[in-house]
């Protein structure tokens, strides 16, 4: 099945006008740019897509966070729908001692809209902690950069009306971004596009004050989403149909589009996701907060000192990451392997619980 490189590749040829007007599968694309390496390159103050993806031809594959990305900013690079588009105003913060990872660029869809695409999380580990961190705060650092960010390109370009964009904790962003604006800037937003976002607090939800922005979030889950059902969601979802298995579905390129309707492939939530969404949702609540912060600065612990790297380099290791799992954990005080092991017997426990209750 078709996904977003076949969609550049095929309906790359014609640009965005009124006979080919933006689309979902647009902001797709353009989401996905802010996960590009640009700190590899040598960006100017005004760059284009085209000229971006020129300077990226000289990079390695390892030097992508993604696989599918080099193939990608090539497809984009050779498109008329896209080429063309003006890149702005990139910004990067990386700071492990505030537990920050952020990165936001602006693309130009034309001279009166332009495109603020927040970047998800990198290869590094403060950046999943970051990720963590938005279970147990109403805030995190990547969020008021975020909206800090959104308001910078408001101002500059303020004849321009805004659509904002990302994936996982890129989406989460953009939404945070447009939710807490003031109104003089939420009335130019157009639309926000978050993919396989997670949610955020309820008090974050209440500032949203005034005219709503919360039926202009459009946010796109697949259909065994664990990452885009956790915490508190009252934006629109729309359910798309993923060719990957289980957290794999959380990347973009597996998600499958329809060339002809220039759309992504609709789908519905399966048990599973509803199941996992459930469990976390009411381990998370039953957890209180010191518990919640103790137990995610000891996970953190055990994952830096094992010196295999992100949850996903654990999943990619399988069973070889459970020695040196093990032995970081086995060199915890007892009292802090007493944290994690009760902790996760609550998640087992609720896991259960849940299960009986579905089969009721």
């Amino acid at each position: 099945m078709s996904n977003i490189i076949d969609y550049v590749k095929v309906h790359g040829g014609y640009k965005i006008n009124r006979t080919a007007p933006f689309c979902e599968l647009d902001a797709i694309v353009l989401s996905r740019f802010s996960y590009l390496p640009f700190h590899k390159i040598k960006l100017e103050e005004k760059e284009t897509v085209a000229s971006v993806a020129e300077k990226m031809r000289k990079l390695k594959s390892k030097d992508f966070g993604w696989p599918e990305d080099a193939e990608y900013i090539e497809a984009m690079g050779f498109s008329k729908r896209f080429s063309t588009l003006k890149v702005t105003d990139y910004c990067s913060k990386n700071s492990k001692k505030i537990t920050e990872q952020f990165q936001a660029i602006s693309i130009h869809v034309n001279s009166f809209k332009v495109f603020v695409s927040y970047n998800g999380t990198d290869s590094s580990l403060h950046g999943w902690r970051e990720d963590l961190n938005l279970a147990l705060l109403d805030e995190i650092p990547a969020q008021l950069s975020g909206a800090k960010y959104f308001k910078q390109i408001a101002n500059r370009y303020p004849w321009k009306k805004l659509y904002l964009g990302g994936h996982s904790k890129g989406g989460n962003v953009a939404m945070y971004s447009a939710i807490t604006a003031p109104d003089l800037y939420q009335n130019r937003i157009i639309k926000v596009y978050a993919e396989d976002a997670p949610g955020m607090s309820k008090k974050v939800v209440e500032k949203d004050t005034g005219v709503s922005v919360l039926p202009r979030i459009i946010h796109y889950i697949p259909q065994d989403s664990v990452v885009g059902r956790l915490l508190n969601h009252s934006e629109k979802f729309e359910v798309i149909k993923s060719n990957a298995k289980n957290f794999w579905q959380h990347n973009i390129y597996s998600w499958e589009v329809d060339l002809a309707t220039k759309k992504l492939v609709r789908s519905k939530v399966t048990k599973k996701s509803d199941f996992v969404d459930k469990t976390l949702d009411r381990w998370l609540q039953d957890a209180d907060e010191t518990q919640k912060k103790e137990f995610a600065n000891l996970l953190f612990k055990v994952l830096e000192d094992s010196k295999i790297g992100t949850p996903v380099d654990v999943g990619a290791a399988g069973i070889h990451a459970i020695p040196p799992l093990f032995k970081s954990f086995r060199s915890l005080p007892r009292a802090d392997r007493g944290v994690i092991i009760s902790f996760v017997k609550k998640l087992l426990i609720t896991a259960y619980e849940v299960t009986r209750e579905n089969k009721s």
